[in-house]
Parts: structure tokens; sequence; C-alpha cells
């Protein structure tokens, strides 16, 4: 053995050699923080940035689906609108052939006015419930009238008829007025409940526009109703105003149409349907059906809301189309 290599022995089993250095406190603390590196930053850093792209692609993905819900409710409510305007007036649009054919005629009867309404496009639309022919009757010649309905039969009624006005619900015999307007020819019979003779300037609902149709001598719509589960509005067109008073030879009157208002709006699937009648909401129709609503516009709720105008002759209509909850 040289003599260095037993000096290098000598030195590795000195006492000295195997002592243990001391160590501060901030290298515990460093070597702590080394050997748990990854359980105590990495992972929870791992796991915060995961955290934070689940939410950001949560949120993207909601205001992508949102925009596409917007773009839906629009998009079905242009098809909805532009449909019922062009229902709606084309199933309205009926009145002028009858008006024409009164002009055309000189006296038209009942058989004359059924046959007419069955070759006419009036009876290819669900939507018309009956189209009515209303004469104006002066007071001096009601009983001229009542003769010419009855005991002559000119008219070719299917029975005798007798003018009755409207009371609370009830019908009862007229009372004198200038002028009575009484329903002479209704057809489709037995869908209307309109009462032949019945006086509809007594009508509370009818008066206001049937008043206002001779008034301006043009056509005017009535407001929606309900009676029983349907709506309903009507349409008067006046004929032969200029011969008021002078003779009954002359057709001189109305013709009303009477129309469901339900089959005009279309439904779609998860979208409500609110109709505004001038400022006041009376028609609603959704998932569950149609029903009659009072109803602001602010107070519709909804995060997705379509408002469009629809004119009909005088009268225009607030369309309100929203998505309902189960759509959003």
């Amino acid at each position: 053995m040289t003599k260095a290599v037993k000096q290098h022995n000598e030195y590795l089993v000195s006492p000295g050699y195997n002592e243990a250095k001391p160590k501060s406190k901030l290298s515990h603390v460093w070597l702590f923080i080394k050997m748990n590196l990854l359980n105590f930053i990495l992972f929870p850093l791992i796991l915060a940035m995961g955290v934070g792209l689940a939410i950001y692609m949560f949120y993207t993905f909601q205001r992508i689906d949102n925009t596409q819900i917007e773009k839906d409710v629009d998009s079905f409510s242009r098809i909805m609108v532009s449909r019922f305007e062009d229902d709606i007036r084309s199933c309205v649009g009926t009145m002028k052939g009858f008006v024409g054919y009164y002009y055309g005629s000189d006296l038209v009867n009942f058989l004359e006015f059924k046959e007419f309404f069955n070759t006419s496009m009036a009876a290819d639309f669900p939507e018309v419930i009956s189209f009515q022919w209303i004469p104006i009757v002066p007071f001096e010649n009601v009983s001229h009238f009542l003769d010419m309905c009855n005991e002559q039969n000119v008219f070719k009624l299917d029975a005798p008829i007798e003018l009755r006005e409207w009371n609370d619900g009830t019908y009862r015999n007229i009372s004198k007025r200038d002028f009575y307007y009484p329903v002479l020819y209704n057809y489709p019979t037995g869908k209307s409940d309109e009462k032949m003779g019945l006086d509809l300037g007594t009508v509370p609902h009818l008066n206001e526009t049937l008043l206002t149709s001779i008034q301006m001598k043009s056509q005017i719509a009535s407001k929606i109703i309900q009676k029983g589960e349907n709506f309903i509005i009507s349409v008067f067109a006046p004929i032969g105003l200029e011969y008021l008073d002078k003779t009954l030879d002359k057709h001189v009157g109305l013709i009303r149409g009477e129309f469901l208002f339900d089959p005009w709006i279309h439904e779609v699937e998860d979208l409500i349907v609110y109709v505004f009648d001038g400022n006041q909401s009376v028609f609603r129709k959704g998932p569950e059906g149609s029903q009659s609503v009072s109803i602001s516009i602010s107070q519709i709720e909804g995060t997705y809301k379509v408002v469009s105008e629809v004119k009909l002759i005088d009268r225009v209509w607030t369309i309100v189309i929203v998505a309902s909850p189960q759509y959003e």
C-alpha cells in the first residue's frame, strides 16, 4: 500500500468525515418546498387552470347557443308574421267578390247568396265562420220589409223572420229607432250563433264597427272578441248607401264576414304569441293553447322578444313573440 492510499483511508474513517454539517432553518424550508412542489403548487395550479378553461368554454358555448336561439326566434317570428299577413288578407279579401256580386245584381235572394258562397274562394278558407247580408231598414219601412221577407218571401228564406234586438244575452222585440240592421242571410248556417232577424246595431261588440263602416263608407274590421273558446273578428263592407231612404228594391246594407282569428296564428313549438289590439293584449297562444289575457308589453317575460305590427284595413295589431322557458 502506498503512502497516499494509506493517508486517504485514514481520512475516511476519521470522526470528522461522517459528522453532519449544521443546516439553517431556511435550508429546511427550501428542502420541504422542493420535496412537495408537485403536490402543493403544480397540482393546484393545473386544477385552477382546468376550472378556468371549463368556465370559459361554458360561457363561450352559452353565448353561441344564446345567439342561435335569438336568431331562431327572430327567423320563426318573421315567417309566422308573414304567413299571418298573407292568410288574413287572402281570407278577408274574399269579401270583395261578394261586394262585386251585389253591385252587379238587382236583387240577390238567399239561394243565390248560398250558391255564390259555395263557388267562391271563401268556401276554401276554414277561418270563415259565415258571411251575412245585413240590410239597412228605416223605421218607416219595417212593415214592408217584413212583408217582403215573410208573406211574399221575395228573398226565398228558409223560414219566416221577426226583428229582434240584443238585450244582455237575450233577445227581445225591437224598440223604436231610426234604422235597423237585421241579419237577413247567414251562411254557412250552423257555424254562426247570430239569429236571423237579429239587429246587429244592438250588439255591443259590433254596433260601433257597423256604424263606423256606414259613416266612413268603407270596409272596417272589428276588435278581436272571444265567443266561447273561439276568438273572432268581423269585417263590414257597406253596399248601396246612396240609395238609403229611397227604396227597398236596391241593395242597401252591409256584407259582414265573420272569421276565426286563432287559425291565422300558426303555432311554432316553444314560442308564445301575444296579440295586442291597440294598447290592450287580448290574445295569447302558446304550447298550452289559446287564451284571453290582459297584459302590457313591458310585463311580458322572456329573454328573446320580437315585436311586429300587422295592419288589416283600419286596424293595427301588435304581435309580440317570445321564446317559452322550455326553449330557453
